[in-house]
């Protein structure tokens, strides 16, 4: 399982806070665990 915390935004971003959390499971977000989700910033996750 993988646990991304955002723990700094640079700029406006009307999407995450700090502190939010993303869970993801063998490949898999899990929705119940996930705070916020932006495909913006899903693309840089390689």
């Amino acid at each position: 399982m993988l646990e991304i915390v955002v723990h700094e935004i640079r700029r406006f971003c009307p999407v995450y806070k700090v502190g939010d959390k993303i869970e993801i499971d063998d490949q898999e977000i899990v929705l119940e665990k996930t705070d916020a989700l932006c495909t913006h910033a899903l693309s840089t996750q390689t």
